[in-house]
């Protein structure tokens, strides 16, 4: 199979280094898992998800050199093997499953080695009598972020029920990261990047330092990368009040949580201008 070779776009480069430079290595693991009740039909599953993952060339890729390594246009690409496990006979048959599940998460998945980057596995289990199936997917966040996931298994449901009902699944949905990289290396020479690229500088110049909430340093212990949870509920009093405001405000709930989120931590520290990091989904532009 010939292939040839990309760059990375600057979010992944930005995955690329830091991947490299981590002491723990599954901090760019994602993975979901996908509950099904009910008799499917796992053979067209499979295919489901192995011409949906088919389609998606940052799945289908490798990763070498701060390059991706792409199947050329018109050649067969590798089929992603789907694991099947049984369990449905074994009475603790989802805590086995979600336990395998979380032990794949947690295994360190570094970019320089030949692991499998992506994991397809669908487990058969019972509960209380009744089949269930649960589809886990793993991937290294390089190759996709949450709204590429969200889509490529959209895809794959789309392209099961086509399967289920003999018709010919639509035409694959998804652009290459070749015009990804293009329209960026576009912007990146133009005009526009250079006073974006001003604006920021300038806005961020007096920023005040960020301040932590933790009293405790950044940890770089095995346990770095766990995630803690903490789960409270709103009541829904509160919540119209919430909505309210927002309306009465003209701004969104979301933005609402963050002045809020702002507000706490003055009174916390003291400290009336905050800076707050948050995740932004870099997708600005037709192909993204």
């Amino acid at each position: 199979m010939s292939v040839h070779a990309i760059p990375l776009t600057s979010t992944q480069q930005g995955i690329w280094f830091a991947d490299i430079m981590a002491e723990q290595q599954q901090g760019y693991v994602i993975s979901h898992c996908i509950e099904m009740p009910g008799d499917i039909h796992s053979d067209l599953l499979v295919q489901a998800i192995q011409q949906g993952l088919s389609e998606a060339d940052t799945v289908m890729a490798q990763y070498r050199d701060g390059q991706q390594i792409l199947p050329s246009e018109n050649e067969d690409v590798t089929v992603i093997p789907v694991e099947r496990i049984d369990l449905s006979d074994q009475a603790q048959g989802r805590d086995q499953a979600f336990a395998a599940m979380w032990q794949d998460t947690q295994r360190p998945l570094a970019l320089d080695t030949h692991q499998a980057l992506c994991v397809q596995q669908l487990y058969f289990i019972r509960d209380q009598g009744q089949p269930v199936w649960l589809w886990y997917q793993r991937y290294h966040h390089i190759m996709l972020d949450g709204f590429s996931f969200t889509n490529l298994t959209k895809r794959i449901a789309e392209i099961y029920n086509a399967l289920i009902l003999k018709h010919s699944p639509s035409a694959a949905p998804f652009t290459s990261v070749a015009n990804v990289i293009e329209e960026e290396s576009q912007y990146q020479t133009s005009s526009r990047y250079q006073d974006d690229k001003r604006f920021w500088q300038t806005y961020c110049q007096d920023m005040p330092t960020q301040l932590s909430m933790s009293h405790r340093r950044a940890s770089t212990t095995a346990d770095a990368n766990s995630v803690l949870r903490h789960i409270s509920e709103i009541d829904a009093r509160l919540l119209e009040q919430l909505a309210l405001f927002s309306k009465s405000t003209q701004s969104s709930q979301a933005e609402l949580l963050m002045g809020l989120v702002a507000a706490y931590v003055y009174r916390l520290t003291g400290q009336s201008e905050q800076v707050l990091g948050l995740p932004f989904m870099h997708r600005m532009s037709p192909a993204t």
